[in-house]
């Protein structure tokens, strides 16, 4: 085998091979001081969502091979919290911390999405700004960062209640008020005919 078809086999595997595996966005890239890139984020189904439903999250990023989300909104720390913690009001984010972040692994075509379960997390109702990020930046050091934000309303599922069918309750009859009984009197019978109307008294002896 000559040295030429070698190199040229080689260079048909690399193309193959290079063709099939995923590409990363590479290391990020900065312009004076500030990262280049962007970053979008969206939620699957509008804004409006019960607590207890999954939310799907996704969007892109030109900036990094990660994607960092955190959560602001009702009790939640003002820099922002721990979306992925079943109690993010407890756990606030750290900046330049990235264990405290949500990482989402952004694809070849630079597209990442994320699925939220809010079934399992304590959440009040309100609205909550999530935000994607190219670095483990929280809210309060966003300035020199890509990203996006998306602002959705939680609220209380909806409790269907059963109504029991109403109960007819029986009374005794009662005499009409005012009426009263003649002494002497054993019976009275009310005859009604077309027209007329006949009292037979019967009277005890």
């Amino acid at each position: 085998m000559t040295k030429q078809l070698i190199i040229a086999l080689v260079a048909v595997a690399l193309a193959v091979l290079i063709s099939v595996l995923p590409v990363s966005a590479g290391p990020a890239q900065y312009e004076n001081g500030v990262m280049k890139g962007d970053i979008f984020i969206v939620a699957d189904r509008g804004q409006d969502y019960s607590l207890g439903e999954e939310i799907n999250f996704s969007g892109r990023n030109t900036a990094t091979d990660l994607t960092y989300l955190f959560i602001t909104g009702p009790g939640m720390a003002e820099q922002g919290s721990r979306i992925h913690n079943p109690d993010p009001a407890q756990w606030a984010v750290e900046n330049n911390n990235a264990v405290t972040f949500k990482q989402v692994g952004v694809n070849s075509d630079h597209t990442w999405s994320w699925k939220w379960d809010t079934a399992h997390y304590t959440l009040e109702e309100g609205k909550y700004t999530i935000y994607a990020s190219g670095q483990p930046n929280d809210k309060n050091h966003l300035e020199l960062t890509p990203y996006g934000t998306t602002t959705i309303t939680i609220r209380k599922p909806v409790v269907s209640e059963t109504v029991s069918p109403s109960l007819t309750i029986a009374t005794p009859l009662t005499a009409a008020p005012g009426a009263t009984r003649s002494p002497g009197y054993s019976a009275l019978v009310a005859l009604t005919g077309i027209g007329a109307v006949a009292l037979i008294v019967i009277r005890r002896h």
